[in-house]
């Protein structure tokens, strides 16, 4: 059967064919799964107590970066500051309206901050640095810590 158009009513659907006759008409009942089986992860949406605070991904500084103050110093120059800010707060709305489950702190962190991701490489990479450097040559030495690493990205910490 070649169907050419489907019209949905509230659970069936009625498929209009071309074999044998154009007017001929089917109904399909049609049981769709639980919206837990095919949601995406931003189509949930995280407790309020659960989300996180960017200070505990990264400790927030009092001053601004060097990178900030270049940054702000160039937006104010060209008149734009309050349209970055305003992109700035748009960032972390869209943050706190798809904070979903799966959303892990570092990338959230990335809403937050965006200005200061160089900041937040560090405590990404730099641990790794750390195992690695005294256990070249031992990969088994270094495995178990890398693994916690890796989990902390996660979140599994």
């Amino acid at each position: 059967m070649d169907a050419r158009t489907l019209d949905w009513h509230g659970g069936s659907a009625t498929v209009l064919s071309q074999d044998p006759k154009p007017e001929t008409e089917i109904t399909v009942t049609v049981r769709v799964g639980s919206w837990l089986d095919w949601a995406a992860p931003i189509d949930y949406a995280r407790p309020p107590g659960q989300r996180i605070a960017p200070e505990s991904v990264v400790p927030e500084s009092p001053e601004p970066t060097p990178f900030e103050k270049l940054l702000q110093t160039q937006l104010e120059s060209n008149g734009i500051a309050s349209a970055a800010a305003d992109t700035r707060k748009h960032l972390i709305r869209t943050m706190e309206n798809n904070y979903a489950p799966g959303m892990l702190s570092r990338v959230a962190y990335g809403f937050y901050r965006p200005a200061r991701l160089a900041e937040l490489q560090t405590p990404i990479t730099e641990p790794l640095v750390n195992i690695v450097e005294p256990n070249k040559g031992q990969p088994f030495a270094v495995m178990r810590p890398i693994l916690r690493e890796a989990a902390k990205n996660m979140d599994l910490h």
